[in-house]
């Protein structure tokens, strides 16, 4: 709220004529008092600013001690009464698989090993992956343990708003790829850290868009990792949750090979 200094005002005091002589009048001066300028906007951070932010609030230079990690998980389609295991093992500094195994449908695994991506599935069977499908597989693999990398990664981060995510405010970012398809991803304003993305995944079956929300923050050896993600594929929800999650384990190289036909 502004505030207005106050008008002082002068008054002439003029004594009889019969008694002195006539007196000049002193001339009155005004004094205007000056408005407080308004407060200062404040600047909105940019992309790439929120980017090293949220490096910096999952663990900063901590991450640069993980050279490896292995996840063990749940998965679930509830409205399908679907579940199934997942496996997840990453290794510095660019290798990355995942396997699944959901009951009724069976076994899905993918990976890159450096050099080669793939994927194995029971619909389209074990194949080499290439373009936007390898694109998006190396950026996991090189992220996965190395964030502040993402500048190897991206072309561009521009801050494009802010929106609410389950209720709190968040940082909207667009994502420019050095190869693939552009993606959204979403800061908590507050703590910094990711809590949703939005991809357009590319598979055997065509483009999917995928909307990921990320929560249940843990720290483990001093960096932070959502051990939640919800995952909405057009009209199916997915969950994936994470049991258990070990740093600087051992890991198998052969973990990331692609299998035999």
């Amino acid at each position: 709220m502004n505030r207005y200094g106050l008008l002082l005002l002068a008054a002439l005091c003029v004594a009889p004529a019969s008694a002195q002589a006539p007196k000049t009048a002193k001339s009155t001066t005004v004094v205007k008092s000056k408005k407080a300028a308004p407060p200062a906007k404040p600047v909105p951070p940019t992309g790439s600013a929120l980017m090293s932010k949220h490096v910096l609030a999952s663990g900063g230079a901590a991450w640069l001690d993980v050279q490896n990690f292995t996840a063990k998980g749940t998965i679930s389609i509830p409205a399908q009464s679907i579940t199934g295991t997942m496996e997840v093992f990453a290794k510095a500094p660019n290798k990355f698989a995942m396997k699944q195994n959901i009951k009724g449908v069976g076994e899905s695994s993918s990976g890159f090993d450096g050099s080669v991506g793939w994927s194995k599935d029971p619909f389209s069977g074990l194949r080499v992956l290439s373009g936007a499908e390898l694109a998006a597989l190396k950026a996991q693999s090189s992220l996965s343990l190395r964030p502040a990398q993402w500048k190897g990664v991206y072309a561009s981060a521009v801050l494009s708003g802010t929106v609410k995510v389950n209720g709190a405010s968040a940082y909207k970012v667009k994502l420019t790829p050095k190869s693939g398809n552009p993606e959204t991803q979403y800061f908590d304003v507050k703590t910094g850290l990711q809590v949703r993305s939005d991809q357009v995944v590319e598979s055997p079956q065509g483009k999917i868009a995928v909307e990921s929300y990320l929560s249940d923050y843990r720290t483990v050896s001093g960096v932070k990792i959502p051990f939640k993600t919800r995952q909405l594929l057009g009209q199916i929800e997915v969950t994936i949750q994470f049991t258990e999650l070990k740093v600087n384990t051992t890991v198998d190289d052969a973990s990331f090979v692609k299998p035999k036909e």
